[in-house]
């Protein structure tokens, strides 16, 4: 089994969720001792009213050359699983499936693509309740297929580059940065 496979299931949206990134962002700045502002709670569980998998997702912004150090000292303070090479380009991948909720924090550059792209798809789909339902629909369909986190990944990663572009379109429109 690859390192970053593990199983998987969506379940309806949860109230707390929301609730459960604060609380986690709020401890994963006091831990790096940084500002709110550089990390950010993002991926389905940021979005009410989405179907997803119940794990948090953090995006944790540094300068380009401090990922790795960064993926590291979240590793030695928080307790995260630092799978090493096995993030997207651009990304450090890090896991916690010890304590409830479970998490993934994800380093990347901060104001790099990657960081204005998951802010965008997150405020996007924010504000498009539409485009939520077209999501649920296509992550219920992927994981019916199976239950694995990397062909659960692959089954929706078209409808995610559509959504993207969208996304970009919406934020070039609402006046931010790129996209």
């Amino acid at each position: 089994m690859h390192p970053v496979d593990e199983p998987i299931e969506v379940v309806a949206a949860r109230s707390e969720w929301l609730a459960e990134g604060r609380a986690l962002r709020h401890d994963l700045c006091a831990a790096l001792g940084v500002a709110p502002a550089t990390v950010e709670h993002i991926g389905s569980t940021s979005v009410p009213g989405l179907a997803a998998k119940p794990v948090i997702d953090l995006m944790v912004g540094c300068a380009e050359t401090e990922r790795r150090a960064v993926a590291e000292q979240i590793t030695d303070l928080t307790g995260y699983e630092y799978l090493r090479g096995h993030g997207a380009p651009g990304r450090e991948y890090l896991r916690r499936r010890t304590t409830l909720p479970w998490s993934n924090a994800h380093v990347v550059e901060l104001n790099g693509d990657l960081w204005r792209d998951n802010l965008a798809l997150r405020d996007f789909l924010r504000s498009a309740p539409e485009a939520v339902q077209e999501y649920a629909a296509a992550k219920r369909l992927a994981a019916e297929g199976t239950g694995w986190l990397r062909a659960y990944s692959a089954a929706k990663a078209d409808t995610v580059v559509a959504l993207l572009e969208r996304a970009r379109h919406w934020a070039r429109a609402q006046g931010h940065a790129r996209s």
